[in-house]
């Protein structure tokens, strides 16, 4: 966000990893404009399921009602700048969000898999309770928490205890899903990976929970599988569709490579998946079937 002469401008970026200064900088992917004509359609598709993005843009409306239909009084507007001033960003902390935090940075996987109990009995089906859980508790909270860390506001050993947290607590609801389901009822073999150096391993655990609740027997390889090693184990368990998670803009090189390789060995025998936040830039054959949000893998398989 930059502001000349008393106007403020957006940009859409992104944070990706410096080599040579061994520390995260921004990308920008796109500039908005000015912030008062900012609507979803400025958006990329691949952007706006994003809860920062949703945040932002509730953001950007509730400045206009505040500014009123005509544009209203310049005073009007700077009281409402002042009342969300400390949020300086898009990033906006709920109290809901702040007490999903507090949890995961305090190991609480009890209480958490207590909320998850909520949305199974809401939704009845556990794919689909899952997929709402994870977009509206967890992936919400740890956003805030790596935008956090990424401010200096929060230290990277409670980054981590969020992390692992995540993972333990997406393994106890596998566990708990597990119980009383028909085993027989398996839909195929799904393996899950990300190119080498790719280090992201949360989606694509989250991904192994909702298949496993469809009824899928998933192998997941995930994180920063080196491409020999993901073509060897293809070989080994066959299956029937490969999902991969392309996080980092560094490891769409990587990701391309594994692709092609995969596509020359197995051609149309085996489908293969591609998501995350990586494809916007990625070349990929027409063969591939490419995935914009968690929702839409989940509505695929």
């Amino acid at each position: 966000m930059k502001n000349i002469r008393g106007i403020r401008y957006a940009y859409l970026v992104e944070s990706v990893w410096d080599r040579e200064r061994k520390q995260p900088k921004q990308r920008t992917i796109k500039y908005l404009g000015r912030i008062d004509d900012i609507s979803m359609s400025d958006i990329p598709e691949e952007y706006r399921s994003d809860p920062n993005i949703l945040r932002f843009l509730k953001m950007v409306d509730e400045s206009k009602i505040g500014k009123g239909h005509d544009g209203g009084e310049d005073g009007e507007y700077e009281r409402h700048d002042e009342r969300t001033q400390d949020h300086k960003s898009r990033m906006v902390l709920s109290n809901d969000s702040k007490g999903i935090i507090e949890m995961l940075s305090s190991g609480d996987v009890d209480r958490l898999l207590d909320i998850y109990k909520v949305f199974v009995e809401k939704y009845k089906r556990k794919d689909l309770a899952l997929l709402e859980f994870y977009n509206n508790i967890i992936i919400p909270a740890l956003n805030e928490v790596g935008y956090l860390w990424m401010r200096d506001e929060l230290g990277i050993a409670i980054e981590h205890v969020c992390s692992n947290t995540t993972l333990g607590l997406i393994q106890v609801i596998e566990n708990y899903n597990a119980q009383n389901m028909n085993n027989d009822n398996k839909k195929g073999d799904v393996l899950i990976c990300t190119p080498y150096g790719d280090l992201h391993s949360i989606p694509c655990k989250m991904v192994e929970s909702i298949l496993m609740s469809k009824g899928y027997k998933v192998y997941n390889i995930a994180p920063s599988t080196p491409r020999e090693t993901v073509i060897k184990y293809v070989q080994e368990v066959r299956p029937r569709i490969i999902i991969l998670s392309v996080t980092l803009s560094s490891r769409v090189k990587a990701a391309e490579r594994l692709v092609r390789e995969l596509l020359k060995r197995y051609g149309d025998s085996i489908t293969i998946i591609v998501g995350g936040r990586g494809i916007s830039e990625m070349g990929l054959d027409k063969e591939v079937i490419i995935v914009k949000s968690l929702q839409q893998l989940a509505e695929l398989l």
